[in-house]
């Protein structure tokens, strides 16, 4: 087994997750999301080559306890946003999960939010995946909520 260790959020050796190696699709889950320039030009990129990239996020319409922004990525074409709305979760329940996969192969599940505090500066944990067995059932799981309506896309 090999256990990298890294300063803050662990992270792909490629940097940024593996996002610029995308050749396909990016699958982004996370409570707190802000359109972070260093990951929104990966996904762009992504965006500009083709990939497929969905990003599920917490939004203040869906949970009154949120505080984050409600429209992150938003001057990225061609990138689709997913929330989950008030109507399908129980009384007081948070999207809480934190989980990106890259092409059905790799997967990062873990405790950071999609922000600068926590990309840079807290003690967060983390597990990184290239079993493509995992990656893919951790999308598919995702994409399944998403064809039963539980995630629906974000209109604005």
């Amino acid at each position: 087994m090999d256990i990298q260790r890294h300063r803050s959020s662990p992270k792909f050796p490629q940097g940024n997750f593996g996002l610029a190696d995308a050749r396909h699709r990016i699958l982004l889950v996370s409570y707190a999301t802000y359109t972070l320039p260093e990951i929104a030009a990966d996904l762009q990129a992504a965006v500009v080559r083709g990939c497929a990239v969905d990003v599920v996020f917490e939004t203040v319409d869906d949970n009154d306890a949120y505080r984050g922004p409600s429209q992150p990525f938003a001057d990225i074409p061609g990138l689709m946003r997913w929330r989950w709305p008030h109507e399908q979760r129980p009384p007081g329940a948070a999207l809480h999960a934190k989980l990106l996969v890259v092409d059905g192969r790799r997967a990062l599940v873990g405790s950071a939010n999609l922000t600068h505090r926590a990309l840079n500066a807290n003690t967060e944990a983390g597990i990184v995946t290239c079993d493509e067995q995992l990656a893919s059932a951790l999308e598919r799981h995702v994409r399944d909520l998403m064809v039963a309506g539980v995630f629906t896309p974000l209109t604005t």
